[in-house]
């Protein structure tokens, strides 16, 4: 097989990545070339939905900002939060977990008195990752470890005062039940089965589920399957041996898993040259791989090279011949006339004929210039990425090993449409061979559909410096909803259906937001931050991470205000009775019914449950205001009826605004301006407003009574 037939099914991958470079009417160019490296074909390219090993959790401890925090993973998993709140941190553990140096700033194998949370060196750290959904080769090849159906792997570093540094350790870990350690520590020993027989005899009068068995194997057996049977009772326990030494374990976690790191910023190092273990490198490995063969062709090449090398070695051994008399007679007159001497050439076809196969290369360009990927601008780079990525998504073989795939801030460099174009391409990825986790500020990442998936991570605000990390449960979320309600709770998928479809870019923002203000409209947004402007509260407000969030009418504010309560995200509501409450006719009967449920939930949802959903008064706590009415209603009553006309009047004449509907916010806000500026106030406005700083910055600790 010849390299240029090698170099076909590759082009054919290259040109569907460069349709996929081409963002826009921009002329991209994308060639291939062949290499010094290895690349492997493990089979045709189809995708392979098959259950495949995945990383479960992540537990960090004293390491960084992640005093003791835990993460768990799903198919895709997007890390979200403030800056500095720990979401790099998470990714950098796994760095570390994987001994993983490209694209990573600070080393991996040793860490320095800065890695340890607030440089408490008197703890190690510990990162411990739990693998799950193993196949059958999987646990065969880890079946010392394997225990209650998963795999517990952990990375410890210890502060060496003398070294100033912390050598990072790899440890294989089982739940196993301490109680048993003597049978197993007499059986590595040696100890008689005679023995193992009394050790065990008194381990079954403890615990008498223990079956009866009378062979070493049999004891053995039965002692792990006590164990797999009850998980409440076992105890994780490091093993002896580090962890297959990992530099030696590593290729063989490697046949299985594959982990490759997308830093937000590739450090200078790695521009110079795309290696094979950068994330480019190694995604460009993983896509042509299915495709290309070069071990069958390479292995004929080698067989016939070392036949032809044997004959080349046999045809010169008469060469040295005559040097091998010649050296023998001067040692005969100077040693012993007995010494013998004998030269041959001495060859190991094996370690003397090494072939490897290429690794591809890629270069890119934008008009008339072709180059290296370094050579590219950032944008262009992620866009090749993006491209990689989307291919992957298509599928790959089943022998391929899984892909753990950490992209940090995937918006980068993107323009909104390449970020939805990409989020939801890593989406599609997660769906098939991969796992996927992306620390991001961006809510295009964010889906409803992959809401369940999203993991906050904030500063605690007890333990000062120190990361946590909160998930929610639609599930919770549905039973939540339920009991403010009143009703039975909904079905997962409905209630995902439903947020999905409320959880529009502008609304997931309130997972990137330190105090969201849930709204039923723009109305409120106009009021509400006209007085703070008008007050000179604006910049705090802004400093606190407010963030109004609209849901478009009051029925929808339940769902985010319970997605917040699960991940404890402080967030304030604020909406209209909608009074007064006729009885006139069975449709103002219905509307005060319907308007008594929605009220009820939400008051409920903001731990408010004994007030009056039908109040005449505002109800305000320290998490929700509701107006008797409405929040316009209430304002032009504050401020007079007669000024807010006049204000409406002038407003409208100066901005040409007659057509104008008086809900607009626009509108809204200017006619307040205008009355502000001619001495009227609205304290229930003000007040709110007060209510919403306090909420942002915790002064308030118990709910106000209404008002």
């Amino acid at each position: 097989m010849e390299v240029a037939d090698c170099e076909k099914p590759v082009a054919r991958y290259f040109m569907t990545l460069e349709e996929g470079l081409r963002p826009g009417n921009s002329e991209v160019t994308l060639q291939m070339g062949i290499v010094a490296g290895r690349v492997r074909s493990d089979g045709a390219h189809i995708p392979s939905k098959e259950s495949r090993m995945r990383l479960k959790s992540l537990r960090i401890q004293n390491f960084r900002s992640c005093r003791d925090v835990q993460v768990d993973f799903d198919s895709y998993t997007c890390l979200v939060g403030a800056n500095g709140a720990g979401k790099s941190t998470v990714l950098a553990a796994l760095n570390v977990l994987f001994r993983h140096a490209a694209g990573t700033p600070t080393p991996v194998v040793a860490l320095a008195e800065e890695d340890f949370t607030l440089r408490d060196t008197s703890r190690p750290v510990e990162i411990t990752a739990t693998f799950a959904d193993l196949t059958s080769d999987e646990r065969e090849d880890f079946k010392a470890y394997f225990r209650q159906d998963r795999l517990i792997i952990k990375a410890v570093a210890h502060w060496d005062e003398g070294s100033r540094r912390a050598d990072v350790k790899q440890f294989g870990a089982r739940l196993v039940m301490r109680e048993f350690a003597p049978w197993f520590r007499s059986k590595e020993a040696g100890e008689k089965v005679s023995d193992l027989k009394v050790i065990y005899a008194d381990l079954r009068k403890v615990h008498v589920g223990l079956a009866a068995a009378a062979t070493r194997d049999a004891m053995e057996e039965a002692l792990r399957s006590f164990e797999e049977a009850n998980a409440a009772l076992c105890s994780l326990v490091d093993s002896e041996d580090q962890f297959y030494g990992w530099s030696k374990g590593e290729n063989r976690l490697r046949k299985y898993l594959q982990w490759v790191f997308v830093p937000a910023v590739k450090e200078a190092v790695s521009e110079q040259s795309e290696a094979k273990n950068t994330a480019l490198g190694e995604l460009l490995q993983r896509t042509i791989r299915a495709t290309v063969d070069f071990d069958g062709p390479l292995e004929t090449l080698k067989a016939a090279t070392e036949v032809e090398y044997a004959k080349i070695v046999t045809a010169q051994q008469s060469a040295l011949r005559d040097v091998s008399l010649a050296l023998e007679a001067r040692l005969k007159r100077w040693a012993h006339p007995d010494a013998r001497l004998n030269i041959e050439w001495q060859a190991d076809p094996e370690k003397a004929v090494a072939l490897t196969g290429p690794s591809a290369r890629a270069s890119i360009g934008e008009g008339g210039f072709v180059g290296e990927v370094s050579r590219l601008g950032h944008g262009l780079q992620r866009s090749f990425i993006v491209a990689l990525l989307q291919e992957l998504s298509t599928g790959e073989p089943k022998a391929a090993p899984a892909l753990l795939l950490g992209f940090e801030e995937p918006e980068l460099y993107q323009h909104p449409p390449q970020a939805r174009h990409l989020a939801s391409t890593l989406q599609e990825l997660a769906e098939g061979n991969a796992q996927v986790i992306v620390a991001t500020h961006s809510p295009f990442f964010a889906s409803g559909r992959h809401f369940e998936s999203v993991r906050v991570l904030r500063k605690s605000a007890i333990l000062v410096d120190e990361t946590t990390c909160t998930q929610v449960s639609m599930r919770k979320v549905a039973d939540s909803l339920a009991d403010a309600l009143g009703t039975r709770p909904e079905e997962p998928s409905a209630l995902l259906a439903a947020i999905e479809q409320i959880l529009q870019p502008s609304q997931r923002e309130l997972l990137f937001c330190g105090l969201p203000v849930l709204v039923e409209g723009e109305e409120d947004v106009a009021l509400i931050a006209a007085q703070l402007r008008l007050s000179d509260r604006w910049d705090e407000f802004r400093r606190l991470g407010g963030h109004f969030v609209l849901a478009l009418g009051k029925t929808n504010l339940s769902r985010p205000l319970a997605i917040c309560n699960e991940l404890e995200i402080p967030a304030y509501v604020v909406f209209d009775g909608d009074g007064p409450h006729a009885d006139d006719d069975e449709k103002s009967r219905e509307n005060k019914r319907r308007n008594e449920r929605d009220n009820k939930c939400l008051m409920r949802l903001a731990e408010l449950p004994e007030a009056d959903p039908l109040s005449e008064q505002v109800v305000r706590s320290f998490r929700l205001t509701m107006w008797p009415t409405t929040l316009s209603r209430t304002v032009q009553e504050d401020m007079g009826l007669e000024l807010w006309r006049k204000s409406s009047e002038r407003v409208r004449d100066a901005l040409g605004l007659h057509g104008v509907s008086g809900k607009n916010g626009l509108l809204l806000a200017a006619v307040y301006e205008d009355a502000w500026n001619n001495g009227a106030r609205s304290p229930a406005l003000a007040q709110v407003c007060e209510d919403i700083l306090a909420r942002g910055s915790s002064k308030l600790a118990a709910p106000v009574s209404p008002s």
